[in-house]
C-alpha cells in the first residue's frame, strides 16, 4: 500500500482487493511473530542444555564430587560433627 498509495486512483480498488492485501499482510506478520517465538524457545532450550552439560561436567561428575567431599572432610576440624547425615 505504501508503494501504490502515492498513485492517484489506488483507493479505487475494490473492497475485495483491499481485504486480500491486508489479509496477506496480517498472515505474514503473524508468521513472522510465530517464528520469533520459536527462535526464543530454541535459544532458551539451548541455554538449558548448556547449563545441564556444564553441571554434569563439574558437580554432576561423581569423581569430582568425591574429591570435593574428601577435601572438605580433610579441612574440617576433628571436633566438628559430620554434617552429611
Amino acid at each position: 500500500m505504501a508503494w501504490f498509495g502515492t498513485q492517484p486512483g489506488f483507493t479505487q480498488f475494490g473492497l475485495r482487493a483491499i481485504v486480500i492485501y491486508w489479509g496477506i499482510f496480517t498472515l505474514l506478520l503473524l508468521t513472522t511473530l510465530y517464528m520469533v517465538l520459536l527462535d526464543f524457545r530454541y535459544i532458551r532450550m539451548e541455554f538449558k542444555l548448556g547449563e545441564r552439560e556444564l553441571f554434569e561436567d563439574t558437580l554432576g561428575n561423581e569423581v569430582l564430587r568425591k574429591k570435593l567431599r574428601e577435601a572438605q572432610n580433610a579441612t574440617r576440624k576433628p571436633s566438628e560433627p559430620d554434617q552429611d547425615h
